[in-house]
């Protein structure tokens, strides 16, 4: 064996459970965890064992929550668009549209921070129309309070919330 060739070209990253010539067993951390890469699910498997991790979500379980967080945000949209219009028909029409829109589609059912982050501006716009029927505080402070959760979940939420709040 040759000490100037590298340690992946000797095979020893696909020992390891790598991938061949991209893990480079000097640089990976021996942490028994396979690390996430692009082309890989998001599901944290044990090497050793191929198990699930103790309370590690199943992928599915994220689907589903990310579905029902644009499932949420479409019936925001009706409410919001309802109560800011007076007509039922024209919330219908733009949470249908929201809804199966081929980029929220493809969002909304896999795991990823778009849905959330969908839902938190439809809250954001509701909470905007019932602030301007009624002018209460408390869907000042709602609002606020959605800025920043979605602040904290996708950084695009700025583009939104600094505009409504102003």
């Amino acid at each position: 064996v040759d000490a100037e060739q590298p340690a992946d070209a000797l095979g020893v990253g696909e020992q390891l459970g790598g991938r061949p010539g991209v893990d480079d067993p000097a640089r990976v951390e021996h942490d028994d965890v396979l690390r996430h890469s692009p082309d890989d699910r998001e599901v944290l498997l044990d090497q050793e064992h191929g198990r699930k991790l103790s309370g590690a979500l199943e992928v599915w379980h994220i689907a589903v929550l990310a579905a029902m967080y644009g499932t949420g945000a479409a019936f925001l949209i009706l409410l919001a668009v309802r109560r800011w219009t007076n007509n039922q028909w024209a919330g219908l029409m733009s949470a249908g549209l929201f809804a199966f829109s081929p980029l929220v589609w493809r969002y909304a059912i896999v795991a990823e921070v778009f849905s959330l982050n969908h839902l938190l501006l439809a809250a954001l716009v509701y909470t905007a129309v019932r602030y301007q029927e009624q002018q209460e505080r408390r869907f000042a402070y709602i609002s606020a309070l959605l800025c920043g959760l979605g602040m904290s979940n996708h950084h695009t939420f700025l583009f939104y919330g600094v505009p409504i709040m102003l």
